[in-house]
């Protein structure tokens, strides 16, 4: 297969192999599909709602974008791999736009305040909050 001839003389081949890797990518990207239909049909990018699955899915889709980068490196593949460092860093700027307008509807009284939020570090020494249920 063609998974198999790619990523066969790779790390992934012996750890953690080779089909759970795909497998694995690919339930977690349609994770992020669910999380990005739940923002549509909730309307979340137009701000009259907190952006909650918003949030979870772009900070998912940085996730996926590390680790189809770093399979496109293992394989030399360095112009797909800097194209997904472009996402990356496009999917990182829309997130932290996405918290910046949150945390100013939120002081302003737009969103109740109190709702569960998950500190995720960032690796520029600043950390985002993802919302969480509101409890």
């Amino acid at each position: 297969s063609y998974w198999e001839g790619t990523f066969g003389k790779t790390i992934l081949a012996t750890f953690p192999g080779v089909a759970v890797s795909y497998w694995s990518l690919a339930v977690f990207e349609t994770v992020l599909f669910c999380t990005a239909a739940i923002t549509l049909i909730r309307g979340e990018f137009l701000g009259k709602r907190p952006a909650i699955a918003l949030t979870w899915t772009l900070t998912g889709g940085l996730y996926a974008f590390i680790a189809l980068g770093f399979g496109q490196w293992l394989t030399k593949e360095y112009t797909g791999a800097f194209n997904l460092f472009m996402y990356f860093c496009g999917t990182l700027i829309t997130l932290n736009f996405v918290q910046s307008n949150s945390r100013q509807d939120q002081a302003n009284g737009r969103w109740p305040a109190g709702s569960f939020r998950l500190k995720l570090p960032c690796c520029l020494g600043s950390s985002y909050s993802l919302p969480g249920l509101d409890g």
